[in-house]
């Protein structure tokens, strides 16, 4: 895995598919103007597999600015679509089909105007190239 463990804020949780998304999500919300990456790791036992990578915020090209998501890096965990379809429903979904125990999502605050300012988007890219999780359309 890339070395993440550089960003200090960071964290994990667990989602079953009996858990409420937005009650077990302790990932910054709309108060932190952050960029960051977020990690899914299907857990079949105790054996995880990186199926997804995604990322709140991004770089704009002409400032080099962040543009953070207005709900935070929890706004795009909870809030956030595939298809259309909210996310956390296709989530449910996939852990049924697949006998997927639990999601163990992990997240990292990659920007934050004061100590990091790395690009989520490059780090998603570098990661999916790397790793090719099945859930991210390649």
């Amino acid at each position: 895995m890339l070395k993440l463990d550089k960003y200090l804020n960071n964290g994990q949780f667990i989602f079953t598919p009996n858990d409420r998304l937005s009650q077990v999500c302790n990932a910054p919300g709309k108060e932190f103007k952050y960029g960051g990456i977020y990690l899914i790791h299907a857990m079949k036992g105790n054996v995880p597999e990186l199926v997804y990578v995604g990322i709140s915020g991004r770089i704009d090209k002409v400032t080099s600015k962040l543009i953070p998501r207005s709900d935070g890096i929890k706004g795009r965990i909870v809030n956030g679509k595939r298809d259309g379809e909210p996310r956390k429903n296709y989530w449910i979904r996939e852990m049924l089909v697949e006998k997927i125990d639990a999601l163990k999502i992990s997240w990292y605050v990659v920007h934050d105007n004061d100590t990091f300012r790395d690009c989520p988007n490059t780090i998603e890219k570098q990661i999916i190239a790397k790793y090719r999780p099945r859930w991210n359309r390649i």
